[in-house]
């Protein structure tokens, strides 16, 4: 049997419309002389990046040959390209972390399973909350949705990590605040954002709001940092003022109920 002289490569796209290919030397209508080598080069479209070829070639480079010696067929595949919108990132170590946002969370990226990618969320063993009315534990679930002022323990596998992506809302809020009850609270920092970053604070400063319980009642009177992947340390009133870092957790013992305010608003000028 006497093999065609011409040969026909046939070229396509995943998905559709996701980039373009050229071929160099270009295809003539009546297809490619036997041996011809052609040189194929994939081009993204907007939005996307390219993932490999199949068929009759391979590999993950962009450019790739073909060596015409019988019909062949390629195909080009492209991955879309997730674009986060401005956003903070904290990474948890292995072991027991503390968690919180200082700033309101975008409603459509605010809940655990939102906050935490696929691979972190392997990576992490559960989430706590402390109910501070029924001064008790609360195993959280990935539709958890984590709020300023409030922070959870998270449990993150030996020899892994976990990263938090926060999105901030571009609704206008007003400074977060939240009811302290009378008793152990667990809370996060709510700073305002300065040149970028959320700062830390002076607790004296962070937890000004509560100094002075209505009525002209003690508000807190201890604030406890648990050395879990953050400094550990004790603070009483009259004793040396530390710092509260954000994206951490923080024990505060009330002695009255108060209402606790943070300084952080949205939108955020980026």
């Amino acid at each position: 049997v006497v093999p065609p002289e011409r040969y026909t490569l046939t070229v396509t796209v995943d998905p559709p419309a996701s980039g373009t290919v050229s071929l160099s030397p270009e295809q003539p209508a009546d297809g490619y002389e036997v041996g011809t080598v052609v040189t194929l080069t994939a081009e993204p479209a907007t939005g996307y990046t390219f993932s490999h070829w199949s068929g009759h070639a391979t590999g993950t480079d962009p450019v790739t040959t073909v060596t015409m010696d019988a019909d062949k067929t390629v195909t080009a595949h492209f991955t879309a390209v997730v674009v986060l919108p401005p956003h903070f990132t904290h990474t948890l170590p292995a072991g027991w972390n503390l968690l919180s946002t200082p700033i309101k969370l975008d409603a459509d990226s605010d809940a655990l399973g939102q906050i935490f990618d696929a691979e972190s969320l392997a990576n992490i063993d559960v989430f706590y909350g402390w109910d501070a009315q029924l001064q008790r534990w609360v195993h959280l679930l990935g539709d958890y949705e984590l709020s300023p002022l409030y922070a959870i323990y998270v449990k993150v596998r030996a020899e892994a990590s976990a990263t938090a992506t926060f999105i901030p809302s571009q609704e206008r809020s007003a400074p977060p605040g939240r009811e302290l009850e009378e008793g152990v609270n667990l809370i996060g920092p709510a700073p305002a954002l300065e040149a970028g970053v959320f700062p830390a604070m002076p607790l004296d400063m962070a937890l000004v709001s509560i100094e002075e319980a209505p009525g002209g009642l003690r508000g807190y009177t201890m604030v406890i940092s648990p050395g879990l992947n953050q400094p550990g340390w004790v603070f009483a009133l009259g004793g040396e003022v530390k710092d509260l870092l954000p994206f951490r957790g923080y024990w505060v013992v009330m002695e009255n109920a108060d209402t606790l305010y943070g300084f952080s608003t949205t939108p955020i000028a980026w």
